[in-house]
Order: C-alpha cells, then sequence, then structure tokens
C-alpha cells in the first residue's frame, strides 16, 4: 500500500510539479536560487500535507488553490533524489528535472559563485525556461557589473561545509 501511495505521489510530483532557478544581481553579486512548486486543487489538501512530510516548504493558499513552495537548497535536493530515480512518463518534464539537478550540483559544489559557474547556470536556466538569462547577465560581467571574488567562493565552501556538518550532526542525534 505504501509503495503504490508512494508511486502515484512520484507521478503526481511530475505532472504537477515546476523546477525552477532564479537568477539575480544583488550588491553587484550573483545570486542562483533554486526552487520546486507544485498547485493543487484546495480539496486535495492531505496531498499537500503528504509532500510536506517529504519536503519541508511553504503551503500558500489562495482562492482557488493551495500551492507548495520549497525553496531551501537542502530541501530542493531531498525532492531531486527521491525524483531521481522515478521513471518519468513525460521526456520533456525529465529534462527539465535532470538540467534543474545539474544546477543543483553546480550550486553544491559552490560553481555558482564563480563566473563560470554562475553562466553555465543561466545557460540551462535559459533551456529549461526559454528566457534570456546568459546574454543578460554575460553583458553585465562584460561590463564590470558583477562581482567574483575568490573571497566569496572561498567563504561559500566555508558556509556549504557548515551546513553539512550541522545536517550530519542531526542526523545522528
Amino acid at each position: 500500500m505504501m509503495h503504490k501511495l508512494k508511486n502515484e505521489l512520484l507521478y503526481l510530483l511530475e505532472l504537477q510539479g515546476k523546477f525552477y532557478i532564479s537568477v539575480s544581481v544583488r550588491k553587484r553579486r550573483p545570486t542562483v536560487l533554486p526552487s520546486f512548486s507544485i498547485r493543487l486543487d484546495k480539496k486535495d489538501r492531505e496531498i499537500a500535507y503528504l509532500i510536506e512530510k517529504i519536503s519541508k516548504g511553504e503551503l500558500r493558499e489562495n482562492s482557488k488553490s493551495l500551492i507548495f513552495v520549497v525553496r531551501k537548497f537542502e530541501e530542493c535536493q531531498k525532492i531531486a533524489k527521491m525524483l531521481e530515480k522515478h521513471d518519468f512518463l513525460l521526456p520533456s518534464k525529465k529534462e527539465k528535472f535532470y538540467k534543474w539537478t545539474k544546477i543543483l550540483g553546480i550550486i553544491e559544489e559552490c560553481r555558482h559563485l564563480t563566473e563560470d559557474g554562475f553562466l553555465e547556470i543561466c545557460r540551462i536556466k535559459d533551456e529549461i525556461s526559454e528566457s534570456k538569462s546568459y546574454t543578460k547577465f554575460k553583458k553585465m560581467i562584460d561590463n564590470g557589473e558583477l562581482n567574483f571574488t575568490e573571497k566569496s567562493v572561498e567563504m561559500g565552501k566555508k558556509i556549504s561545509r557548515g551546513k553539512k556538518i550541522m545536517n550530519l550532526l542531526k542526523n545522528n542525534l
């Protein structure tokens, strides 16, 4: 019974879920924020609670629907890990998912803090959503409007190591 429920939930996440990457600039520094969301009918509140058990996120409500949004990087990784062995029905969704997970990998390696890594994310994002991020941010880099420093990369790696240690401690307590 539980296995059947899990498979049905995976297909629901595939069919209704959205894999998103936000790229922006704050104080001349590039920012990359992954997220996952799923929109459900208000009648499907129980499904939203099931999804919340898998990954912590924010459940928002409007007049017609519920929207479950996952914004924390570690929680996006949980969604990715759960779906990575899933047999996708839709080739287009499978392709978007794998590109999204590729971006998660770049972030995990802290390469999003480098010019090359950031531009690679922009290129992949453009493939997923048909946006013009690469062109926009490449132009900003060429004009000296973005800062990529070795200090940022080192700080990102320290923060990443610290988060991994905290997660290990949490899981072992």
